[in-house]
């Protein structure tokens, strides 16, 4: 049966049909049962949300656990079950005592759930996640709903209107030194043709730099969470850089929900690089923490520009 080396290019061959077959029935029952656990999940946080009135701690804890389970089960299917590696590097900077912090993270694919959770999870902190997300994915079924429970952050994308519920729900954390990663996507999108277009003409009229990977960062709400952070339990920013490569598409080339459920995540390169900076260090304005944000997404450009080259070397040396 032809072989597949995790995280290396070397002897690439796909999965046989055989195993493929396999693979694939294994992912689609265990994303039957993901629902069906989802399910019980958020009957589960209903009975228990009453009980927020005499213990908010009890109720958070209570649904980290429950969407610690559901995200470990997704992280299975993602490495275990599809047979990949995530490559993860500066993980040496990122203390091992359940630390909490602002996330923050560039945006290619609906998967980067699993590449951001590959840095929690190696601290112990995959149930704490809680994402600022589009306010539509709230009133998706048992996912969505699960996170609306657990109190995730939706936005409305009008700051004027989702302002009030950021600062409240900061005020709930900080009050009640709950532990969180809280996960930010600054681009708003995911980035495309499309976007990179657009991204490199606001680029052009507000005389900002060319991005070539990732979308200009919206500094606004990050600005916002620094200031209303900086000075509690959550005094530190992880900045995550993520990366795909395809073994026919190239760099960038992102996976599809067929290729997850399918098990053809392995003709896929997965890696992920953290840096760690203590809120206190950040500049104190708007305006100047829009500048440090523009600088640090001209790094991450630089960083996947060097992985792209040396996926293609590496490709090219072993085709």
């Amino acid at each position: 049966m032809p072989i597949t080396i995790k995280g290396n290019f070397a002897n690439f061959k796909p999965d046989g049909w055989i195993s493929r077959i396999f693979k694939s029935f294994t992912l689609i029952t265990s994303a039957f049962l993901l629902v069906t656990a989802m399910f019980i999940s958020n009957c589960l946080q209903i009975i228990m949300s009453p009980f927020i009135l005499f213990s908010r701690r009890f109720v958070y804890a209570l649904n980290s656990y429950l969407a610690g389970s559901m995200w470990l089960l997704c992280q299975n299917m993602f490495e275990q079950q599809n047979g990949v590696r995530i490559k993860v590097t500066g993980m040496e900077a990122i203390p091992d005592d359940n630390e909490s912090a602002l996330v923050i993270s560039n945006h290619c694919s609906f998967l980067d759930f699993c590449m951001v959770h590959s840095v929690s999870m190696r601290r112990g902190m995959i149930g704490n996640c809680r994402y600022f997300s589009k306010d539509s994915i709230k009133y998706m079924p048992f996912f969505g709903w699960g996170m609306y429970l657990a109190g995730f952050i939706f936005l409305k994308r009008n700051w004027a209107m989702d302002q009030g519920h950021i600062n409240s729900t900061f005020e709930t954390l900080v009050k009640n030194r709950l532990p969180v990663h809280l996960i930010s996507y600054l681009e708003g999108t995911r980035v495309n043709k499309k976007k990179l277009a657009e991204s490199h003409e606001y680029a052009a009229k507000n005389n900002l730099p060319r991005l070539e990977y990732t979308l200009l960062p919206r500094s606004k709400g990050f600005a916002a969470s620094v200031k209303g952070l900086r000075k509690s339990h959550i005094n530190h920013v992880y900045d995550l850089t993520i990366a795909y490569y395809h073994h026919k598409r190239g760099f960038g080339a992102t996976p599809s929900l067929s290729d997850y459920l399918l098990g053809r995540l392995n003709e896929y390169q997965f890696r992920v690089h953290v840096d760690r900076y203590s809120m206190e260090n950040l500049p104190e304005t708007d305006a100047e923490i829009s500048k440090w944000l523009i600088k640090l997404y001209e790094g991450k450009n630089v960083r996947l520009a060097q992985w792209k080259s040396l996926w293609d070397s590496q490709w090219k040396k072993h085709n």
